[in-house]
């Protein structure tokens, strides 16, 4: 399985790839440091490797809505 870390500070949000599933869970961590079970502070969605077109395309355009630009 690969992680792959998008933002490196708090909240930490990571990405992680299961070959085996060919799925992606998209984790949000608000306090990384922190045992996220026993607080409860950690999301996780799990999706489909095929959802993820989907998913950068309205990322894509919430960023341009916000700032204007183009990523």
């Amino acid at each position: 399985m690969n992680k792959f870390i998008a933002t490196p500070h708090r909240p930490e949000i990571s990405v992680r790839y299961d070959e085996h599933d060919n799925s992606l869970t998209i984790s949000i961590n608000h306090c990384p440091g922190v045992n996220s079970e026993e607080l409860n502070i950690c999301r996780e969605i799990e999706m489909h490797v095929g959802e993820v077109p989907r998913l950068i395309d309205a990322l894509t355009k919430a960023y341009e809505c916000a700032t204007g630009e183009k990523p």
